[in-house]
């Protein structure tokens, strides 16, 4: 059989994939996932030799830009073929003009409760890869809000994906309206678990650790890293093809600038 081509705008077959096909019901929620997070607009240099010393200038020799921060794990859980809601904040800046025009029109992610605040830019990370690490800086600032009430206004879900290291005052509201919640958290927030430890493990479905950052969760009640309940699916890389669409311009492949996907 003859593979598409993927020339085109949009592929028909992609966009008409749906994992959930087979037992969607008329009652169902609009939405099969939800999630909710602090929005960044990343530079990412490739191609460099070292980092460059205090004072000194490199060129490297790839240059990509994207959404990113809760943007990466929307997109991924949308290229799943999830019906997707997200909930952040934006800016008025041209950054935040792109990333809400990516993906809301290019992911088909749904914006409907994130709000747009004016006087307030989109926080913004550079990325220096080198010797298959990165380093980063990240200049932003805290939302003027919670996103708690933009969250519960949101359109039904099945599921939502919550971060164990941002706010928990929504989780019983969206549990108590059938919504299965399963956190993720990183190495840095586990200290500031305590005692909501034992709350957590009675509210969420599963916890899912980043890798090495699993370490002390397990004693009360929550899964283990490694087990069935904290298996992941890997979202796909940045400017990775295998993905719906482009989502952003990858180092190492045509001219430098901040470029807008296609």
């Amino acid at each position: 059989m003859t593979q598409p081509t993927h020339s085109e705008e949009f592929c028909e077959r992609c966009w008409s994939f749906d994992p959930l096909t087979g037992t969607r019901r008329d009652d169902d929620p609009p939405l099969d996932v939800i999630t909710s997070g602090t929005i960044f607009f990343d530079i990412i240099f490739a191609g460099l030799p070292r980092i460059p010393e205090p004072g000194e200038e490199l060129w490297s020799t790839g240059l990509g830009s994207c959404p990113g921060g809760i943007a990466n794990l929307a997109t991924a859980l949308a290229r799943l073929g999830l019906r997707t809601g997200l909930v952040a904040g934006f800016g008025d800046d041209a950054y935040a003009d792109w990333i809400w025009e990516t993906l809301l029109e290019q992911e088909h992610i749904n914006l409907t409760t994130s709000p747009r605040y004016d006087d307030f830019h989109t926080s913004l990370t550079v990325a220096v890869t080198v010797e298959g690490d990165r380093a980063m800086v990240t200049h932003g600032h805290e939302l003027p809000e919670s996103l708690s009430s933009h969250i519960l206004a949101a359109p039904a879900s099945r599921t939502a994906v919550v971060d164990l290291g941002g706010e928990t005052n929504w989780w019983d509201e969206l549990r108590s309206r059938g919504t299965i919640l399963f956190a993720d958290i990183g190495f840095r927030h586990l200290g500031s678990l305590g005692s909501r430890r034992s709350t957590t493990a009675a509210v969420l479905q599963s916890v899912h650790p980043k890798r090495g950052g699993g370490h002390g969760l397990h004693p009360d009640g929550l899964p283990q890293p490694g087990s069935a309940q904290t298996r992941r699916t890997r979202s796909p890389r940045r400017g990775d093809r295998r993905g719906r669409r482009r989502l952003c311009h990858r180092p190492g492949h045509g001219r430098g600038g901040v470029v807008s996907p296609r």
